[in-house]
């Protein structure tokens, strides 16, 4: 009978021992769980300003190329009128004076 007390007692305080390390070790793990969470908050939060970095950078950079584009399109294009403008005035003058002399005959 002393054997059985025995081992019910021996079982009655390795649960208690069991029991008081698993709230020990749930604390910890709630306590690394918090910490991990902010963490990953933390990490997500860096990742999204390195991806609003990133996504600017790169608008930024194409609308830099298409104004440039667009500026020497531009450019090209008012060359073309600019000669296109003379060389209409050019032809008007000579029809002109061409028109005069056949009229006034000279």
């Amino acid at each position: 009978m002393k054997s059985i007390r025995f081992a019910a007692a021996l079982c009655s305080v390795v649960i208690a021992i069991g029991s008081a390390a698993a709230r020990e070790i749930s604390a910890q793990t709630a306590g690394q769980d918090v910490h991990a969470a902010g963490r990953d908050t933390k990490n997500a939060a860096v990742d999204t300003g390195h991806a609003v970095k990133t996504g600017t950078r790169k608008g930024y950079h194409a609308t830099a190329r298409t104004t440039k584009t667009v500026t020497h399109k531009t450019v090209r294009g008012t060359k073309t009128v600019a000669h296109k403008t003379a060389h209409g005035t050019r032809e008007a003058t000579d029809k002109t004076i061409d028109g005069t002399k056949h009229v006034f005959g000279h």
